[in-house]
């Protein structure tokens, strides 16, 4: 079958070329997950995910500095802890490791890193 004509539907407004554009991987859309814990120099392997660690902020600073030198600048922080009750009280306690790590980022990196919670 010879087509006469192109179909352009897909090329129509820019919204659509958008959403079928190719994907292309680029460092400045990778985001990097950190588990932040309680306590000070922690470093441990999370066993299913080979690479991520359940890190103290401490430890969180170190693995941040190399990360920003490899040229990711983007994290997303996920907190655990044990204090956990029905109304999540913890999430907003100043001792969470969370709001800990947030604030500890900024003041070291400032504007040089875009966190995630």
């Amino acid at each position: 079958m010879e087509l006469f004509s192109r179909p352009r539907r897909l090329r129509q407004n820019s919204l659509t070329r958008e959403l079928v554009a190719e994907t292309t991987l680029n460092i400045n859309r990778l985001i990097q997950p950190y588990f932040v814990c309680d306590g000070t120099n922690t470093k441990d392997e999370i066993n299913g995910l080979p690479g991520i660690f359940r890190e103290s902020v401490d430890s969180l600073t170190k693995s941040i500095e190399s990360d920003l030198k490899l040229g990711i600048k983007n994290i997303m922080l996920f907190g655990v802890t044990d204090r956990k009750d029905a109304l999540a009280t913890s999430a907003s306690d100043d001792k969470n490791p969370v709001i800990r790590a947030i604030k500890e980022l900024k003041k070291q990196f400032g504007n040089d890193l875009l966190i995630g919670a």
